[in-house]
């Protein structure tokens, strides 16, 4: 497999491809922080010339270094050991940026993933939740007996942080 950056001009491939890669899921793996700015940190693991998965690092608000935001593997070619090695590339690039821990984060509710990093020697490091309210305030890092104190919640995302030295 090659991996490459996400060039000009090719930021709806990336969205096309994340959300091919979470379609089963509740959340289509689109943040939108990510845009035709950020294309020097989205990266394509090809096959052929042909786009079959990514990953994605960046500075998350929460996090003190960049991390792995996202990875994905578009589901027909699940099972091939692309993922693996998309993470390895990730981990690579983390290193050369100077990162010296790898965190992923994702949510919770995604037991293939928790799984897939356990195996890759990554441990859950933390267990965050996020909200947002309808008056349109934020909140990140909650712990979970707080979210009774909130009136007007608008939605809620468990994350899992999971973290390997490398």
């Amino acid at each position: 497999m090659d991996i490459r950056n996400c060039r000009e001009g090719e930021y709806d491939k990336y969205l096309s491809v994340a959300t091919a890669c979470f379609k089963n899921s509740s959340w289509n793996g689109v943040k939108p922080d990510f845009n035709e700015k950020n294309l020097n940190n989205i990266f394509f693991g090809m096959i052929d010339e042909k786009i079959i998965g990514f990953f994605v690092i960046s500075k998350e608000p929460y996090l003190e270094e960049e991390s792995i935001s996202l990875l994905g593997v578009l589901p027909e070619e699940r099972r091939k050991g692309y993922a693996s090695k998309l993470l390895e590339e990730a981990e690579k690039e983390l290193k050369k940026r100077g990162v010296a821990s790898s965190i992923v984060t994702f949510p919770s509710f995604c037991n293939e993933l928790y799984s897939f990093y356990a195996k890759a020697g990554y441990i859950v490091d933390e267990i965050k939740f996020e909200t947002q309210l309808e008056n349109g305030e934020h909140y990140k890092k909650m712990k979970w007996k707080d979210f009774s104190k909130l009136s007007g919640l608008k939605w809620i995302i468990c994350w899992a942080e999971m973290k390997k030295e490398i």
